[in-house]
């Protein structure tokens, strides 16, 4: 029903390991759609990861929420669904560096980054660095001039699992 007056969208393909497509999600290119992206799988046994064909699990490597700021880090990859998709991701534990929006004000994130750090995951928590960057995800801050190896250097700098990770998204979420 949300989709009867739909307008256009970038349509964003998705690979498994070996680089044949398992799926794709469309952006939608109008500020008014009541549905921003949709993600299809072409079998319900694919991810909806974006990334996987790119990724190499053997070195640090982000996971993001959208395909685009997956695009905008090199080694990432992107849950375009439900994080029950992450058993399909390697070396989680050890190489993985989850990396949400930065709004604190979003129960919804809030959530997400709680339930990684009880997981043990490595997580971003980007503490008020400055009110320039409040509330920027990894889109804003390319747009504004941050990207390449200092914003990979600044999401690393600050990604934490365990007690200090409790501690930095306990000061964060204030």
């Amino acid at each position: 029903e949300n989709l009867d007056k739909d307008g256009p969208r970038l349509i964003i393909p998705f690979f498994d390991t070996k680089g044949k497509m398992i799926g794709f999600c469309g952006r939608s290119l109008s500020k008014n759609s009541n549905v921003k992206y949709i993600t299809i799988k072409l079998s319900d046994d694919n991810p909806k990861i974006f990334g996987l064909n790119d990724v190499d699990f053997s070195k640090p490597y982000f996971i993001v929420e959208g395909a685009f700021d997956s695009m905008l880090l090199s080694n990432s990859v992107a849950l375009l669904g439900s994080h029950s998709d992450i058993s399909f991701l390697e070396n989680v534990k050890e190489n993985g560096i989850f990396c949400y929006d930065n709004d604190n004000r979003n129960k919804e994130i809030v959530k997400k980054i709680k339930e990684t750090i009880k997981k043990g995951y490595r997580v971003v928590v980007l503490d008020r660095l400055s009110e320039k960057y409040d509330n920027y995800d990894i889109n804003d801050f390319v747009i504004n001039g941050l990207h390449g190896e200092k914003l990979e250097k600044l999401l690393k700098d600050n990604a934490y699992r365990g007690l200090k990770a409790e501690l930095a998204f306990a000061k964060w979420k204030r």
